[in-house]
């Protein structure tokens, strides 16, 4: 009776051993389950906020910024290459680069996506010109690069796009200002000169200093002071004392005499004006001078 009662005692104790060991096994794998879950949601969480700070920073940013297939249409678009271009979302997501791209600059475009293609690791830079559309053209910066897999295929395209209309407009009204004033100082037989007074660097001398002087422009640029060693010895040190008050931003006006390589005596009128910026620095030094050799002989007759 007492050997049927400790085998008794001894079972249920093995048995509560294994029930202990299985609600342990069981509980372990329910704990590694929920910690796994909690992970997964957590992952997906941090994903999802980088994905919302990654769709604010493209749709929020001040300049044009796209994904494009490689075949040029648009994948993604933001809202500043919209109004750039002047298309809704839904429209831009039907074209391609090569319709919005000037005719001029399709070629620029195509050798864009060339270089890209042989290399995606490059990062290419081009300024060209789109299509509004409204017709006109708009000007812009494009620096384009390629997003890979992970065994580097090329996957697409994302651009960065920004407008340089106002730039370009200005650049080209420089030009033409640039171009009136070279025709001007070209064609006139007064000497115009500028000089930057902090490193007395000859930024221009018009080709009338030849014509004059009888020495070359090449000369005067490559030695500033050329043009004093001409002046006549009877009038260097006043003609000295004008140009250095003169570099001291202080207008002026001066009549000597030069010396040209043959000997000839000449006489000129030189008048200079400073250039100042918007702070009043002096910037430049800007002067004409001009042969009246013929007026002063005429009046000592």
């Amino acid at each position: 009776m007492q050997k049927n009662s400790t085998v008794a005692i001894m079972a249920a104790v093995s048995w509560t051993s294994a029930g202990i060991l299985l609600c342990l096994a069981f509980s372990s794998g329910v704990a590694g389950i929920v910690i796994a879950v909690r992970t997964s949601l957590r992952v997906e969480q941090q994903l999802k906020e980088s994905e919302d700070r990654y769709r604010g920073a493209f749709e929020n940013a001040p300049f044009g910024l796209c994904l494009s297939a490689l075949n040029g249409r648009f994948v993604q678009v933001n809202a500043a290459l919209c109004r750039l271009l002047g298309y809704s979302e839904p429209a831009l997501l039907n074209l391609t680069w090569l319709q919005l791209t000037h005719v001029d600059h399709r070629e620029l475009s195509q050798e864009a996506m060339r270089i890209l293609l042989a290399d995606p690791s490059q990062c290419v830079e081009l300024e060209k010109q789109y299509l509004h559309r409204s017709g006109k053209a708009v000007w812009a910066r494009t620096r384009i690069s390629m997003v890979r897999d992970r065994s580097g295929r090329p996957l697409h395209c994302i651009a960065h796009v920004e407008d340089i209309t106002e730039r370009k407009h200005a650049e080209r009204a420089l030009q033409n200002s640039e171009e009136k004033f070279r025709q001007m100082a070209e064609n006139i037989r007064e000497v115009f000169w500028m000089l930057d007074p902090a490193t007395f660097e000859t930024i221009y001398i018009s080709p009338a200093y030849e014509q004059v002087w009888g020495r070359t422009c090449e000369s005067i640029q490559q030695n500033s002071a050329a043009w004093l060693e001409s002046i006549h010895p009877d009038d260097q040190e006043r003609t000295r004392h004008w140009f250095a008050t003169g570099l001291k931003g202080e207008p002026g006006e001066l009549e000597f005499r030069i010396l040209t390589p043959e000997g000839q005596e000449k006489w000129i009128r030189d008048r200079a004006f400073p250039i100042r910026d918007e702070d009043g620095k002096l910037i430049r030094i800007t002067g004409i001078a001009e042969d009246i050799t013929g007026r002063n002989t005429m009046n000592r007759s």
